[in-house]
């Protein structure tokens, strides 16, 4: 697989569930070694968010617009990936996720949007 997958999570006070979203995306990741940058937009938080999301190896930015579709827009433009995968920080990926998108993706039968 040759893909890069640039994935990208806006958080806002998610110190509850940024943990297991980051570990289910490392999780995801172990198809695609190297292929992976994870981006994490920090949005005003308040809480242990960022202390959290500092201790994994991720990329991580903060944006204080408070319209989550500029804070996504935000983030893929920091991405240097092939594909762009936007995921809540409350929100968990399976553990085929990436392989199974990379795989439908390179069947030329899909496209993003």
């Amino acid at each position: 697989m040759n893909n890069k997958f640039s994935i990208i999570i806006p958080a806002h006070n998610e110190e509850k569930y940024i943990g297991k979203c980051l570990g289910s995306i490392k999780k995801a990741s172990q198809f695609c070694q190297n292929q992976v940058e994870i981006i994490v937009i920090l949005n005003r938080c308040h809480d242990r968010t960022e202390e959290i999301v500092k201790k994994i190896n991720v990329k991580i930015f903060k944006n204080d617009r408070q319209n989550l579709a500029a804070l996504r827009n935000f983030g893929a433009k920091q991405a240097t990936g092939d594909i762009i995968i936007t995921i809540d920080a409350d929100s968990w990926m399976s553990q085929n996720a990436l392989l199974d998108i990379a795989n439908r993706l390179n069947t030329g039968k899909y496209i993003g949007g």
